[in-house]
């Protein structure tokens, strides 16, 4: 080694067993994109080929299809030593441990969700493998760091900016942006628009995203007849688009790990009504006047968005300090600069196992 001389960009895989593009892949993303930025190798295992290739920065080394877990290990091992392989859920996890002898890395997870591993006998062992390998264990909020197994650093997931929309030129239109699973009770947000009366003043309700429940959503909008002032988007690929045009942002899942979408949101000076819980209260919740509700009340998150809708002036105002709270709490740069710091703490130390 010369001295003096630059070290070696740090080699560091993101590593998922995934096919589709949700938080976790938006996740990943952010944070690939981050690292290659300031100099590191970055190659990405997993999630959907046209989303990951259009998202991800032409300065990230390589992206690889994940094609389960006997492909994760086989494209681990084939990359040679690496510094560090950063895996997100279990089947992630579990696959980087078991390619660690062949790579040498440090490994690193994220855990995205407040549960803890080895539900299962099969879990329950998968769990002990992990546990065995890992040298550092993230989480994505205190709530979920509070909830997981083994301890954790809290690096909260960033958002890149996003131009705000000016606030008159938005259009009367409350978004919902969220996978359509039973886990977000998207059902209240129809609930809550009724209660609103807000389509019967020319406002409508957006659903941005898809998922098991649509149909089901579909049935509960005729039937609660607010179908003439709600629109189901969808999946939709440009977020801040949506966000651009819409006045308020409603998220209903009542013990959201973090809330991307809600982030999201304040990156483009959208006002959210959230409900008052779990990760919400460690984002929007963060606002001294954040307007939250209580979960499943949909009397009281239509008033809410009743009020919010009636007050562009105070709209406005609440757009404004949301976007510099995500500015200054939650952005991409944040994320990966917290991030970078523990890898090279991690790969600078003797080894140990910490956990």
């Amino acid at each position: 080694m010369v001295i003096g001389a630059p070290s070696p960009p740090l080699r560091i895989v993101q590593a998922m067993c995934t096919d589709g593009f949700g938080g976790i892949e938006r996740y990943v993303v952010t944070l690939a994109n981050g690292l290659a930025r300031d100099g590191c190798e970055v190659s990405v295992l997993g999630g959907d080929r046209v989303r990951m290739t259009k998202e991800l920065s032409p300065s990230v080394a390589s992206w690889h299809p994940a094609g389960g877990m006997p492909r994760v290990i086989a494209r681990l091992a084939a990359m040679g030593r690496l510094d560090v392989v950063h895996a997100h859920m279990t089947h992630a996890e579990l696959a980087a441990a078991l390619a660690r002898p062949l790579t040498g890395a440090r490994l690193v997870v994220t855990r995205h969700f407040p549960a803890r591993r080895g539900a299962t006998r099969a879990g329950r062992v998968a769990a002990a493998v992990i546990r065995r390998s890992v040298d550092l264990q993230l989480a994505s909020s205190a709530d979920v760091a509070a909830r997981v197994d083994g301890p954790s650093q809290i690096v909260p997931p960033g958002v890149p900016a996003f131009a705000a929309g000016a606030p008159a030129a938005r259009e009367r239109a409350v978004l919902v942006l969220q996978r359509l699973e039973p886990e977000k009770d998207t059902a209240t947000a129809l609930r809550a628009w009724a209660c609103s009366e807000l389509g019967d003043h020319g406002w409508e309700l957006r659903i941005a995203g898809d998922g098991r429940e649509r149909a089901a959503l579909e049935a509960l909008a005729a039937d609660l007849s607010i179908a003439g002032s709600t629109r189901f988007l969808g999946a939709v690929d440009d977020v801040e688009h949506v966000l651009a045009r819409a006045s308020i942002l409603l998220a209903t899942g009542p013990d959201e790990a973090f809330g991307l979408s809600v982030v999201e949101a304040m990156a483009a000076g959208v006002p959210v009504v959230a409900t008052g819980r779990a990760g919400h209260l460690e984002n929007v919740g963060l606002c001294p006047d954040a307007v939250l509700y209580t979960p499943g009340d949909a009397r009281e998150a239509g008033r809410r968005l009743r009020e919010l809708a009636e007050d562009e002036p105070r709209r406005a105002e609440y757009g404004r300090k949301l976007q510099a709270l995500q500015r200054g709490h939650f952005s991409a740069e944040r994320q990966t600069s917290v991030t970078l710091a523990f890898y090279r703490a991690l790969v600078s130390a003797p080894r140990k196992r910490m956990m």
